[in-house]
């Protein structure tokens, strides 16, 4: 489960564990930052996958259709707009 840690000029600071994301595919109406500090993620577009280890992030543009799962032992860092919300892709 994804906790917010704060909000810095709108912006939400999200704490995410392993294993918390669905793997679905969809959209989200803002930019999404994801800071890898442990392990490894995995993000899937539609032209092909990234992946990041510690130290590397990976940015989802708004409206980009992606899907993630964070594997176990992967711990990240999530910065999203307050409000963002996500829509089937």
């Amino acid at each position: 489960m994804n906790s917010e840690l704060g909000t810095v000029n709108g912006v939400s600071v999200l704490h995410a564990g392993s294993g918390r994301l669905d793997g679905g595919w969809h959209r989200q109406t803002s930019d999404e930052f994801l800071l890898v500090l442990e392990g490894e993620l995995r993000v899937e577009f539609e032209a092909g996958p990234l992946v990041a280890g510690p130290g590397e992030a990976i940015l989802i543009g708004a409206g980009e259709r992606h899907r993630a799962a964070v594997p176990e032992r992967c711990l990240l860092l999530s910065v999203e707009a307050v409000g963002m919300r996500r829509t089937d892709g």
